[in-house]
């Protein structure tokens, strides 16, 4: 899985695997080390939510959540829909923009940066 943010916007790309995995276990998960302490790793996921009937983000200490909706997880998961994202308004005037989408790497591991979609 990876992650890009782009002004404030989060948008994840999934691989079939990521993909899998989310429907085998409601969660994938993925992480960024900078240093060798607890503090220095940064952890991004994508979890199935029975909670929440809307998209949602946390972001607690060094963890990104994003919640998705069972049923939308579960259209994702078993049709060809590649993508989903809407924008969450946080309060004061502000926004993100949050888009999850399927990616299909030329070979195992590879992503060419032309390929990688983005949201307009």
């Amino acid at each position: 899985m990876r992650l890009i943010l782009e002004d404030n916007s989060i948008n994840l790309l999934c691989s079939p695997e990521d993909v899998a995995r989310f429907q085998e276990d409601s969660e994938v998960e993925q992480s960024v080390v900078f240093g060798d302490s607890f503090g220095d790793k940064f952890i991004f996921s994508l979890r199935n939510s029975h909670s929440y009937e809307e998209l949602n983000v946390t972001l607690i200490a060094n963890e990104l959540k994003v919640f998705v909706p069972k049923p939308l997880a579960h259209e994702w998961c078993h049709t060809d829909r590649l993508g989903f994202g809407e924008t969450i308004y946080i309060g004061e005037g502000r926004k993100l923009d949050l888009w999850v989408e399927k990616y299909f790497p030329t070979e195992p591991g590879e992503v060419e940066p032309e390929e990688i979609p983005t949201k307009s």
